[in-house]
Order: C-alpha cells, then sequence, then structure tokens
C-alpha cells in the first residue's frame, strides 16, 4: 500500500532566558526579522529567511511573511509572522512582544494582526493577545519552549504548548496544541490529543464555532464507548462544526489500528494520514490489556501521494 513520505520534525524554540532575542529563537526571528546576522556558510541571511529556510525547508517560501511595528514608546515593538496572510487577512500569524519581563508569544485565528492598533503601545499589547487567543504557557515542566513543524506540500502541522485566555476554556488552562493548515483549501483545524479542544476555521467562517462530537462540543470521553480499534476497518467521518460547516480534507476516526500515528490508511478511494493523538489506554474499560480509548483526527493525503 502506498504510503506519505513525512517529512523530518524541525523545531525552534521559542526563546531562552538572557538570549531570548536571538536568531535561534521564534520570538527573535518574529521581533527582529529584519536583521541580517543568521549564519548560512558564507552569506548572512535575516532571521526571517532562517525561519523560512531551516524551519520551513524552504517548502512555503511564498506564503510565510513577517511584519514589525514600532511602538509609541520605542524601546518596544512587536512582530508578526503569517502563513498565507494575503489569502486570509493576516489572521492566521503570531504575533511576538518584546518586553523581555512579559514575554509573550500568541497565536490568533480571527483578529487581522497586521493592522490592529493594539499593536501601537506596549501596555495595550496584552489586550490584543488575551482576547480569543492562543497564548504560550511559561510553565517548568519545559513545553513551552518549542515550536515543533513537519512541512509537508499541501499542508503544515505545528506542534506547541499553550494556555487559553479566550472564550472556550478556563483561564490558564495548558496543554500540547497541534494545528494543521490546509494550504490548499485555506483551512485551520488545531486540537488537542484527546480531541478535548478541536476547531475548524475557514475562509468563509472564520469565528469561533466547536466541531461536532459524540461526546458534547467539549469532547470528554468519560466512558470510550465509541473508539474502536479494528486492523482491517476504519470508521470516519468529516470534521463537521455545530453551524453545519464542513472541512475539505479533515475527518474524524472512530474505528482504526492502534499505534496508527504518522500512518498512512487506505479507505475506499482515499489515503487518510492519522495525526498524532492520545493513545492512552482503559482497562477499567476495555478489560484486561486495555485498548486505546481516544479517537484521532486524519487529513486525506491522496493528492500528496500521488505527486510525491
Amino acid at each position: 500500500m502506498p504510503s506519505l513520505i513525512i517529512p523530518d520534525t524541525r523545531t525552534i524554540y521559542i526563546y531562552t532566558t538572557g538570549t531570548y532575542a536571538s536568531y535561534q529563537t521564534l520570538q527573535g526571528c518574529i521581533t527582529d526579522s529584519d536583521v541580517v546576522d543568521a549564519p548560512d556558510g558564507e552569506d548572512l541571511i535575516s532571521r526571517g529567511d532562517y525561519l523560512k529556510k531551516y524551519i520551513f525547508d524552504n517548502k512555503h517560501d511564498d506564503i510565510i511573511t513577517f511584519d514589525k511595528v514600532i511602538c509609541t514608546d520605542t524601546r518596544y515593538w512587536t512582530g508578526g509572522m503569517y502563513i498565507d496572510g494575503e489569502n486570509n487577512d493576516y489572521k492566521l500569524g503570531f504575533i511576538a512582544s518584546t518586553n523581555i519581563y512579559n514575554s509573550v508569544i500568541a497565536w490568533n485565528l480571527w483578529e487581522t494582526l497586521k493592522t490592529s492598533p493594539y499593536r501601537q503601545t506596549q501596555s495595550n499589547a496584552n489586550s490584543l493577545l488575551n482576547n480569543n487567543t492562543l497564548q504560550y504557557a511559561n510553565s517548568s515542566d519545559g513545553l513551552s519552549s518549542r515550536w515543533n513543524v513537519k512541512n509537508f506540500d499541501s499542508f503544515i502541522y505545528i506542534e506547541f504548548a499553550y494556555q487559553v485566555q479566550g472564550l472556550w476554556n478556563p483561564s490558564n488552562y495548558r496543554a500540547i496544541l497541534r494545528l494543521v493548515y490546509d494550504i490548499e483549501n485555506k483551512e485551520i483545524v488545531y486540537y488537542t490529543s484527546d480531541l478535548g479542544t478541536v476547531l475548524l476555521s475557514t475562509l468563509e467562517s472564520r469565528e469561533y464555532a466547536k466541531t461536532l462530537t459524540i461526546d458534547g462540543c467539549t469532547g470528554t470521553i468519560a466512558y470510550p464507548s465509541f473508539r474502536k480499534s479494528s486492523i482491517e476497518e476504519v470508521s470516519y467521518a468529516p470534521i463537521t462544526r455545530i453551524d453545519g460547516m464542513e472541512a475539505t480534507r479533515f475527518y474524524m476516526l472512530t474505528q482504526f489500528p492502534e499505534a496508527s500515528a504518522w500512518e498512512t490508511l487506505h479507505v475506499g478511494d482515499k489515503y487518510l494520514l492519522v495525526l498524532p493523538y492520545d493513545t492512552s489506554t482503559s482497562t477499567g474499560y476495555w478489560g484486561s490489556g486495555g485498548h486505546e480509548m481516544h479517537c484521532a483526527i486524519a487529513i486525506d493525503v491522496t493528492g500528496d501521494i500521488e505527486n510525491q
């Protein structure tokens, strides 16, 4: 059976105390994207180009852009990194504050960061960042110090720790967030491993909207009654939001083989790539030995396999 070639994981650190502005860090690359000091053999490249070349493998050079806004207090500025900004009004982007005492990097899917007036003053920057954003958690477990990327030809997979300052989860809620951007269809799905949070954002409807699961909008699986394991059979359905919007390539798997992360499943005329999910098992429900108790998100990679 054909399978998709999985690219290597590229990792960049968010910031390191004392050297957070160096080119090796995400915050440094974004806020100082116009500084030419990143080594590239005999040449020098900008910190933004460092991200494009080494983290994104130059695959998506045409859709990754940067900007920098000087605050009224000129000691500080904010920088943004946007994926496919021209196609989504610069709503898909990171923003970084340079205030070392309150270093913040956040992801905002709904507000146009590029032109936001909140970026002009350091004192108001957090008003933007705390308004329906996914904000990096400054945790002691090290989860927040890295940003992992896998670059496929037609989509981008990004993984990082976050704390939510928004409407759908309690303040300071922290977990590993997995975000997938479908470049072809301009759609974003992001989720936590146990699917406690699954959200779909599209060009036509980018507002906050949960997806449907059998357990309701929170996706909490108290009893894994609908996750089934099978070597031969796969059950799946398009990810669908509560407003009826369906994803083009993203699916929820409810029956599939165990330990399937990054595996390609052949289902009918489709090839589905299983994205990382919670592989914890339940002995109380399944009996001795247990089985995986959580469903998973998959993306249709039929075209990717045909073109590789």
